[in-house]
């Protein structure tokens, strides 16, 4: 069979739509199709090509498939600005965390100056003061005499022993963060602590009292009735000139030797205790006073991160054309995202719809050895299909990535999407050559079907298998029910706080085997604690770390493995000591021996002592009694509750905190699976803590 139709040139290339560049070959037809359809396409046009004719329209083809090109490159380019945009200010998004913490880092400010205020107030510095009372009733009752003469007393001990600390405590410069903790206390309470003696003269009129008296700072002076008491108050540690003073005022000698006597001997043992005071009062205020500088600076960080990212949000709505809120910085970072996803929404609308204007081209030959329409036919589908198979998934760059907490250092800015497509339409042009074969040239146009990210793409990159070496080695703790607190096996050594016994039932959760060690939080910080006590001991555990400390451990250990450890709560701890699921009722973590177990006052040689040397327990878990304390997640609340507990909640807050497990420098029975201990946020040489993670 012979084609007897001639398309010229000029026809030709009117046949090609000069705006959406699509041929117009009489041979097409919309995909998907079939060899039929083809073949009646093929009989009733019989078409026919000179290979000039089709070399200019595919030469128009490709110089329209390049200005698409060009096109896609730009929507493409202002996608991937705008997903890094998108990413800027979901790296910005955190303002209202940030804004939480600086609250909660106020609050935290404004509870380490309370307990500050508390604990001072818990130090109390003696003295011996000798109290003068003349012209006395002598029908007066001597307990009025001895009340008057505690009253006289008071003012002049509290101005004595406490305001001569504060004064100095004031001056000191390295105390200027808490200075104005210190001048808050306005005065203080004074009581008699040991009577010396007393004795009344009634022919000279007077009563002679002396007393030890011990004094605490209070934020104002109590209030006192009546008027004050005029009387002789001298302060014996002090008042060298006493002798001579109380002998001017008719006190016999005798009283006077009698103080020197009974008293006096006594003032050597006094003074050591206030020096000791003293010391004491110095380091609640050097720790107040780091605690509160560490405070200060993280508030100072975060609000330059606020201001920073505030500035940058501002930048971002104005260029967007959204108005900012500094009031309400979320509203303006919610408005800046939606309108970015629009944005990007329009750009891959536009992107699929230009995409769609690209022509792919196949070109075979084939052999006539039948009907030429039905091979011409076979040989166009067949051509589509592979051009289907071959061009059917293409990958453009990823619009948007939904990762909220991602660093932005860590954008991949070439990140692609899979893009699905399926041919539309098909165009067919047959060139009839000189030995009975035909070119066939098949131009298929796709419509877009779909998209998909990569597999696990995108989101938070999953935690890396392999733990880094300075990482903690965790023990799986299968979750259960215990009973918490005062446990028969616990005998008589229960305390008031561990009771009443209750039932608890806890989650799945991981332990750490050991406490922090020494080389763990070096690796992890840079540097040993500033205060470690016992240095130079790598698998020792680390010691005098406060609970901020701790936390500020954790969260640089979270920072370089990508993993959420934490401290345990109270309750977890315990599960953990007793040996969880699998615990043989010890009284120790692990056997109801404590040198099995662990290192005591009794064993440990005076200091910590390296960490998994002793028998672990049911669990594997080693040194959960003895060795060093260990700090818990919890405030501490005095009395359990009655009530059985799941996952019971740790406490919204408190003044002190939780610490478990017993120490090096304590007996037994501060070793017990239930003991308790409650510390103020401070560290000690006896004093660690081990991490644990959610299952």
């Amino acid at each position: 069979m012979k084609y007897h139709i001639t398309i010229a040139l000029p026809l030709l290339l009117a046949q090609l739509n000069a705006q959406t560049c699509l041929p117009e070959s009489p041979v097409q037809t919309s995909y998907p199709t079939t060899k039929a359809v083809l073949y009646k396409l093929f009989d009733d046009h019989r078409p026919r090509y000179a290979d000039a004719d089709y070399l200019a329209v595919k030469t128009r083809i490709d110089q329209c498939n390049a200005v698409t090109d060009r096109e896609l490159d730009g929507l493409v380019a202002q996608m991937s600005n705008l997903s890094l945009k998108y990413q800027q200010v979901l790296a910005y998004k955190d303002v209202g965390g940030i804004e939480k913490q600086i609250r909660d880092l106020e609050e935290s400010r404004r509870k380490s100056r309370a307990e500050l205020e508390q604990n001072l107030g818990y130090v109390k510095h003696l003295g011996v003061f000798a109290v003068l009372l003349e012209n006395i009733d002598p029908y007066e009752n001597k307990s009025v005499l001895i009340a008057r003469a505690n009253g006289a007393i008071s003012p002049i001990a509290v101005e004595d022993l406490v305001g001569a600390y504060l004064s100095r405590a004031t001056a000191v410069e390295g105390f200027a963060p808490v200075r104005d903790v210190v001048q808050a206390f306005k005065g203080g309470e004074a009581r008699a602590e040991k009577e010396y003696f007393n004795h009344a003269n009634f022919q000279k009129n007077y009563f002679l009292y002396v007393a030890k008296v011990g004094a605490t700072p209070l934020k104002q002076n109590p209030a006192t009735p009546g008027s004050a008491e005029k009387a002789l108050v001298l302060n014996l540690a002090t008042d060298s000139g006493f002798r001579s003073r109380l002998r001017s005022r008719g006190v016999s000698d005798e009283h006077i030797s009698r103080i020197e006597r009974e008293v006096l001997p006594y003032l050597a043992d006094i003074q050591r205790e206030n020096t000791t005071a003293d010391s004491r009062q110095d380091d609640i205020l050097q720790r107040g006073t780091e605690e509160i500088r560490r405070l200060e600076r993280e508030l100072d960080d975060a609000r330059q991160r606020l201001t920073s990212r505030s500035a940058k949000i501002r930048s971002i709505c104005t260029e967007l054309g959204v108005s900012f809120n500094a009031q309400n910085i979320d509203a303006s970072v919610a408005d800046a995202l939606q309108s970015l996803r629009r944005q990007i929404q329009d750009l891959t609308t536009r992107w699929g719809q230009v995409k769609e204007r690209e022509l792919v081209v196949k070109e075979t030959r084939s052999y006539m050895e039948g009907t030429p329409a039905d091979i011409l036919a076979a040989e166009a589908l067949n051509s589509c299909k592979q051009i289907e198979q071959a061009y059917g998934k293409v990958d453009r760059i990823l619009q948007i990535i939904e990762v909220e907490n991602l660093e932005i250092s860590r954008y991949d800015a070439n990140r692609t999407l899979t893009v699905y497509r399926t041919p539309s339409r098909i165009w067919a042009y047959p060139m009839p050559q000189n030995d009975n074969s035909f070119k066939l040239a098949v131009f298929v146009q796709f419509r877009i079907t779909g998209q998909q990210a990569p597999a696990g793409d995108p989101g938070m990159a999953a935690q890396p298998a392999a733990r880094l070496p300075f990482e903690p080695e965790m023990v799986l703790v299968e979750g259960g029910t215990f009973t918490m607190g005062c446990t028969a096996e616990q005998g008589d050594d229960c305390d008031f706080d561990e009771k009443p016994a209750h039932r608890v039932t806890l989650n799945t959760f991981y332990m750490a085997k050991t406490e922090v060690t020494q080389a763990q939080w070096r690796a992890v910080m840079g540097s040993d604690p500033p205060n470690l006590y016992f240095k130079g001991c790598d698998q020792c555990p680390v010691e005098n770390v406060s609970w901020n400390d701790a936390q500020d451990f954790l969260k640089k250990l979270n920072a370089k493995t990508g993993r959420k450890y934490r401290l345990p709560t109270e309750a977890e701890w315990e599960y953990a000591a007793r040996g969880g699921n699998k615990s043989k009722g010890y009284k120790y973590a692990g056997s109801n021996s404590l040198d099995e177990v662990g290192w005591h006052r009794g064993n440990a040689g005076g200091k910590t002592n390296p960490a998994g040397q002793k028998k672990a327990n049911e669990l594997g878990l080693y040194d959960m009694s003895g060795n060093v304390f260990e700090w818990c997640n919890d405030w501490y609340v005095e009395a359990y509750p009655a009530a059985a507990q799941t996952d019971p909640p740790e406490p919204a807050s408190g003044t002190h905190r939780v610490f478990r497990g017993g120490a090096w420098r304590f007996d037994s029975g501060n070793c017990r699976v239930a003991d308790r201990v409650r510390g103020i946020s401070y560290g000690y040489e006896y004093l660690g803590f081990r991490v644990a993670q959610d299952y």
